[in-house]
């Protein structure tokens, strides 16, 4: 292999192994919001999509990664089982822009901790953290390229971003939480199953946002007419039906 040999050697670049090493070096950098990845890669599995490996560390760390970049992937050589990789992480803003950005959401963040820490009930800390999110703003629902910031600091916000927040938000103040990916409507869509007092029911908090409602709304999957979900993968929800509202 060669590689810019009159810039850098070879051997001086990270060698890593297989798709669960470029997983790690992406990680990593991602944490470190650095701006390129150059790898040495044995085993190279011809079916990694990098870009794809940086949308999953970027959906697992919603309030830690500000701006998902732009990825740009080359390979030395084309083929073969070991090659060097090079990303390209591309950023809309500067570093000093995404630090003040990260700096406004960890303050919301401890702040949403905050305002449920004297709840004595599971029940209670899910609608008091329900309902500071949804009285923030009137929000505009739409995707942006800094994800947890526009939803926390600007009221802007889509599915997906909202039940990753909430997830992670209720996670921090000990709720059990997991984000749902599955369909309403027939269009791509992303809402929460929480786990209260030992059974588990579904909440969308976008839907309730498009709505204008600020409680929260607990919904069993005989409530769920207009969404579908792979039910196997996600625990059954149930409540009874006088207490839901079916959507």
């Amino acid at each position: 292999i060669t590689y810019r040999e009159n810039i850098i050697p070879p051997d001086a670049i990270p060698y890593v192994r297989g798709q669960n090493g470029i997983r790690t070096a992406i990680n990593n950098a991602l944490s470190k919001q650095e701006s390129t990845v150059l790898l040495r890669v044995s085993n190279y599995p011809d079916a990694v999509d990098c870009t794809a490996l940086v949308a999953e560390y970027c959906a697992a760390n919603p309030l830690t990664v500000i701006e998902q970049p732009q990825v740009t992937t080359a390979l030395y050589p084309d083929e073969g089982s070991v090659r060097i990789v090079e990303l390209s992480l591309e950023y809309v803003h500067d570093a000093e822009t995404r630090g003040s950005m990260q700096a406004q959401v960890n303050a919301v963040a401890e702040s949403a901790v905050g305002y449920v820490s004297h709840c004595t009930s599971d029940t209670e800390r899910a609608e008091l953290l329900t309902r500071y999110l949804l009285e923030r703003f009137s929000y505009q629902l739409e995707t942006t390229s800094t994800p947890a910031y526009s939803l926390l600091c600007e009221g802007v916000t889509d599915s997906r971003t909202m039940a990753q927040v909430f997830a992670e938000l209720c996670e921090q103040t000990g709720l059990i939480c997991q984000v749902v990916s599955g369909y309403r409507n027939g269009e791509a869509h992303y809402w929460n199953i929480l786990e209260l007092n030992g059974s588990c029911s579904h909440a969308d908090l976008y839907r309730q946002a498009e709505a204008g409602q600020t409680g929260l709304k607990l919904l069993a999957d005989s409530d769920m007419s207009s969404y579908s979900w792979d039910r196997e993968a996600y625990p059954a929800c149930g409540i009874p039906s006088s207490t839901a509202e079916t959507v």
